[in-house]
């Protein structure tokens, strides 16, 4: 997609259309996202993501159902930034599941779901730190976490 001026501002890459014709929903890319990945899977032959080693579900379904703001930590990787910044995933106590961390924000930046934790980390590079707000309980904390370079699927 052009703007006005004809500079990039994102690239289409498909329209989900129930007639099979050119008429629907659009989905794009940010011309930021294209500028920044299409150099790397040229280079290494695929695009790079970084993370902080934790898991967690994009699709929303546990922050939905606790109805939290923020991104649950399902899980924290073993020796990676996460937990060296000691970050908390979901533990079993008394076979109830218990939820400890929820990102709540990154560098300042609200994380309200999934798309805002990716839109912040797509703008930061493999070495960099950031300050992620957590939420556990009742406590709010900031806590210095490296940013790594995640393993290609």
């Amino acid at each position: 997609m052009l703007d006005s001026a004809g500079q990039l501002i994102g690239m289409n890459t498909m329209i989900y259309s129930k007639s099979g014709q050119s008429a629907g929903i659009g989905f794009a890319v940010p011309s930021s996202t294209v500028h920044r990945v299409v150099p790397q899977i040229i280079t290494t032959g695929r695009a790079e993501q970084v993370g902080m080693g934790i898991n967690i579900d994009p699709s929303g379904r546990v922050e939905r159902r606790l109805r939290a703001k923020g991104v649950v930590v399902l899980g924290v990787k073993e020796g990676g930034p996460a937990a060296k910044a000691g970050l908390v995933g979901v533990k079993e106590e008394n076979r109830t599941l218990v939820v400890n961390d929820i990102i709540v924000a990154i560098d300042e930046q609200p994380v309200k779901d999934y798309d805002d934790l990716y839109n912040i980390l797509d703008q930061k590079k493999p070495g960099q730190k950031v300050k992620v707000t957590l939420q556990r309980g009742d406590e709010k904390r900031t806590v210095p976490v490296d940013l790594v370079l995640l393993d290609a699927p």
